[in-house]
């Protein structure tokens, strides 16, 4: 006789929520799925080597790599604005393939910018 036992508890399912409920605060609600997991995985490293390692040394070719780094992020977050408002205004249907090549131009200049 075969059997198949299962759980009747949700501890697992339930603490996912409770560290979710941790992370995505009021002032964090729009944080992507990826953010939040980023999140979780810096938490875990935390407590599993007990501290945060601070011997990391800044030098300048970190800094411009965050500064480039950010400056790609809003250059990202414009972008999505301008999507949203072409969606809104149906804007993008008629424009695509001009608008793609506005893009492709914009990326091109940044890579040869060196950011």
């Amino acid at each position: 006789m075969a059997g198949l036992a299962l759980s009747h508890g949700n501890a697992d399912s339930e603490r996912g929520f409770s560290a979710n409920k941790k992370v995505v605060t009021a002032d964090r609600a729009r944080l992507c799925e990826g953010t939040v997991n980023a999140v979780h995985l810096v938490k875990d490293v935390i407590r599993c080597h007990g501290k945060l390692s601070t011997n990391v040394s800044i030098t300048p070719a970190v800094v411009r790599r965050a500064q480039g780094a950010y400056s790609k992020y809003k250059v990202h977050l414009e972008e999505e604005q301008r999507i949203k408002e072409m969606r809104k205004n149906n804007y993008w249907n008629a424009n695509n393939g001009n608008w793609k090549r506005k893009r492709r131009r914009r990326e091109e200049r940044i890579k040869t910018s060196g950011i």
